[in-house]
């Protein structure tokens, strides 16, 4: 289950902290169109642009499936955006808005800092 592997993370990560190296998560349903040479690359080049070297890179959808999904006992309204296939995305300056834990990219420090905050709040 996705707490599982954020427990295991939180306990493991620690252990990571002193080295420089880039960690990748990935679930089995995320596909990858690319190498690891690209995917790092192309996260060197998003960081370099926003003046960033601690950054976390996570994956995003354009739409939010399941639509029923909730947060702290909020319902979230995916509407006409979790409809299954094939649509345009929308517009403005961030098509892929919702968040997806299917990819996460950065140092063992940054991803640990970035689990802890997600955990406390």
């Amino acid at each position: 289950s996705p707490a599982h592997k954020v427990e295991w993370l939180l306990r493991t990560l620690p252990g990571l902290i002193g080295q420089t190296e880039l960690v990748f998560l990935a679930d089995t349903d995320t596909m990858w169109f690319c190498g690891a040479a690209e995917v790092a690359r192309k996260r060197a080049e998003l960081m370099a642009r926003q003046n960033q070297s601690n950054a976390v890179v996570i994956s995003a959808e354009s739409g939010l499936w399941p639509p029923w999904q909730e947060y702290r006992g909020a319902a979230l309204d995916g509407g006409a955006s979790a409809a299954p296939g094939p649509r345009a995305l929308p517009s403005g300056p961030a098509p892929f808005r919702y968040l997806n834990a299917g990819a996460a990219l950065g140092r063992p420090a940054d991803v640990l800092a970035l689990l802890t905050c997600m955990r406390d709040r």
